[in-house]
């Protein structure tokens, strides 16, 4: 399982970390970028002719609001677009909760919209959540082929 965390702020990449490890998760499963641009160079979606073999599964894209460069919407959007990471689902989490982010967000093809501070019961379960969906999916896919 590989789960991306997207925030210009290294504290809040190590808190979303900390609090997914104290509720299970494993160490290893965790990709962080400080931005969207570095992000979509990660994931192979940065208009280069060939992504790169990154030899797992995206399953989770968390993913901050503002940020120096493409904001987490425009990335929502561009990894959302792009065929390989249709269904990985994203979470947006920022410290903006004004209804028009909201709606961007959703209408940007995010699952789900958390606001910091983090509630951190709130975020464990909506993490599950949206990682257990990703799993039915896979699973699904799985039984068509």
């Amino acid at each position: 399982m590989k789960i991306l965390i997207v925030d210009d702020m290294e504290t809040n990449r190590d808190l979303i970390k900390q609090v997914l490890i104290d509720a299970g998760y494993a160490e290893s499963s965790f990709l962080f970028e400080e931005s969207a641009d570095k992000a979509f160079n990660l994931l192979g979606i940065d208009g280069s002719s060939e992504p790169p073999d990154t030899g797992y599964e995206l399953d989770l894209v968390l993913m901050d609001i503002a940020m120096p460069g493409t904001d987490g919407i425009e990335a929502c959007k561009k990894i959302k677009s792009t065929e390989r990471f249709q269904d990985t689902p994203v979470i947006m989490v920022s410290a903006m909760s004004d209804t028009k982010l909201l709606l961007l967000s959703f209408n940007a093809g995010a699952v789900d919209f958390i606001a910091k501070p983090l509630n951190i019961d709130e975020f464990v379960v909506r993490v599950r959540s949206a990682l257990k969906t990703k799993q039915r999916i896979d699973q699904l896919k799985s039984q068509a082929n």
